[in-house]
This record gives structure tokens, sequence and C-alpha cells, in this order.
């Protein structure tokens, strides 16, 4: 089993149970049924997922489902959102993009914009992030909206991605800087060497590694990280199900929260760190913090990029998305469909 491919075998699978439900949503498109903006949300991640990861010979539900799901979206700022987030995926989403651009549907893109997405998606997700954030800057500057930041179009009905506050809100409280800089760089050294050996001991049972790795704390983070990166599959599983386990105890859920943020800047880890930093979130949600649980597998973004985002700031933009700019694709595109086509009441 490859690296890429590590969510797929934590229990019953994580990605294959969020697309059944996708196909659910599309029955229910066909159908004419109602269906939940976070449902959407949650299909058109899980068809994202499957396209990327799938051969593209296999990739046909996918882009069909991904196609449905554009025509059925609400608004234009969603649609253009979905561009974004096919741009991420690369070629793969050539099919996808080609279909639903001939749609003609509103998407604030322009046509010069469209015919450059079409013809440079073996791009970097740099180089791409480059040209969306010159875009967004430049209509800024041609006075299409209003200096005051504009809400979402739609019903409001969406939650995602989370505001910086909100992040504050859900996560467990930091008693000062010093301590997250201690958590994001946790020191084997705090733990009883005993334990970390049993943590990294492939001989040992998987009960008695995880209750190593809960009895170590925050200082089994480091090394559960690094047997993400072993070549074999049963470490992989192992390291992905105790972070998960770390993940859910309050005096550990910060530190690996802040792990993840720095482990999601790594392609071949991207989705494993995102679902390990969403189940962080839900649970601090379910332990009272009044708010909706966010939608499975939807990107989350720290108020350093949302605020340059949000002020059509182009070098912010890239410094702030440095490492992670397949994320930043997507809220560009709808930042700039914002910016140029009026909400709807």
């Amino acid at each position: 089993m490859g690296k890429q491919a590590i969510t797929d075998s934590i229990g019953p699978s994580i990605r294959d149970s969020s697309l059944s439900q996708a196909f659910g949503v599309m029955a229910d498109l066909a159908r004419g049924n109602t269906v939940s903006a976070e449902a959407l949300d949650q299909a058109k991640h899980a068809l994202l997922d499957s396209l990327a990861s799938q051969p593209v010979t296999d990739t046909a539900i996918s882009q069909q489902g991904l196609v449905t799901l554009f025509a059925a979206s609400p608004n234009a700022a969603d649609r253009a959102e979905l561009i974004g987030n096919l741009v991420a995926v690369g070629a793969k989403a050539a099919p996808v993009l080609d279909v639903i651009l001939r749609l003609n549907l509103p998407t604030g893109l322009t046509t010069q914009e469209i015919d450059f997405i079409k013809e440079h998606l073996q791009m970097s997700p740099k180089e791409l992030l480059q040209a969306f954030s010159h875009w967004l800057e430049e209509a800024q500057k041609a006075g299409a909206q209003s200096s005051a930041p504009r809400q979402r179009q739609g019903t409001g009905d969406k939650d995602y991605p989370l505001s910086n506050d909100d992040r504050k809100g859900v996560l467990p409280k930091k008693e000062s800087d010093d301590e997250e800089e201690k958590n994001e760089q946790p020191d084997p050294a705090l733990g009883p060497p005993e334990l970390e050996k049993q943590i990294r001991d492939p001989t040992l049972g998987q009960q008695e590694r995880i209750h190593a790795s809960l009895e170590l704390g925050e200082s089994a983070i480091r090394p559960l990280v690094n047997l993400l990166h072993s070549d074999n599959p049963d470490e992989q599983r192992f390291a992905s199900l105790a972070l998960y386990e770390l993940g859910g105890r309050s005096e550990t859920a910060r530190a690996v929260y802040e792990a993840m943020r720095h482990l999601e800047s790594t392609r071949e880890f991207r989705d494993l760190a995102r679902e390990i930093r969403r189940y962080i979130e839900d649970q601090a949600t379910d332990s009272g913090s009044g708010g909706r649980q966010r939608p499975y597998n939807s990107p989350v973004v720290d108020g350093w990029l949302r605020n340059a985002i949000d002020r059509c700031d182009a070098p912010g933009i890239m410094r702030a998305a440095a490492g992670r700019e397949t994320l930043a694709l997507s809220l560009v595109t709808r930042r700039l469909c914002e910016l140029r086509i009026e909400p709807t009441p």
C-alpha cells in the first residue's frame, strides 16, 4: 500500500463511506429531491478525492457526479469554488472542466480566464495560484466591489471554511504562545524512553502500542508522524490510528492539530492530515461549543490566508499559502466570483 492510500486502510474506509454517501446525493438530485448544503459539500469532496486518487480509466462515475454537482450548485460562487477544486486536482479534471465550462453557467470567470485554465492544467499549483491571485487583485482594482467584505452568496447554509475566530472557539484553549510552540515541536525527552520504544516496536500488539502512545501524550506525536513515512503499510495504519486517538483527547488535541497543520503541506499525507484535523474540530464541537459540525473533508483555513484572500492581496496570498497552494485555489476562485457577481437576495 502506498503512502497516499493511508486513509483507505483505517477501519471501515472513511473515503469509501463518503463516496457511497456521494452516490446517494447524486440519486437524490436525479430524483429532484432537496439536498442540504452540507450533503452537497460532503459529496463534492468525496468525488474530488475519488477523481484524484483513482486511475484515469476508473474516474467516469466521479466525473459524471461532479458535473451533476456543478449544474446543481445553487449559486455562481459555489460553481467558481468547484472550478478551483478541479484545477487543484490537475490533468485528471480536464474532462470534467471541459463539460462544465460548456454549460455556460455563471461562475464569475471571464472567457480568457476559462481558456487559460483549460490550457494550463499541467502547471504547478503555485504557478496557477499566482495567476488566480493576479486576477483577483486586478478585479478589485477595477472597482467591481466596494472595499467592505461581502457576505457569501446564497442562503448562508454554508459554514465553511472556519474563520480564525471560529477555529479558536472549537479548539482546546492554549495557555501561551510558548505552549503552542512547544506543542508544534514536541520533545521526546518529556516522556519515558521505554514508552517511545514500545511505540516504535512493530512486534508488539497494536493496542499495546496505542496505549503507550496515550501514556506518552504529546511526546508521541513526532515518532508517530515519522512512522507515517514507513514503507510498511501496517506501521502507517498504526500511526494513523494512534494520531486519531491522541486527537480525541483534550490534553493532546491541540498538539496533534498543529502537527497535522504542518503535515498537510506534504502532498502524500494531505488527505490524512485534513481528516484528523476535522475529526478534532468535530470532537470539540460535539463537546459543547454549540456550533454545527463541519462537513467531511472541507478545507481548513487559518486567519492569515483568509485575510489575504479577503483583501485580494496577491503577494500576501502567495506567502500565506506557501506549501498548500492547492487548498487556496478554490478559495481564490470563489472570492473572484464574489467580487464580480452580486450576491443573490
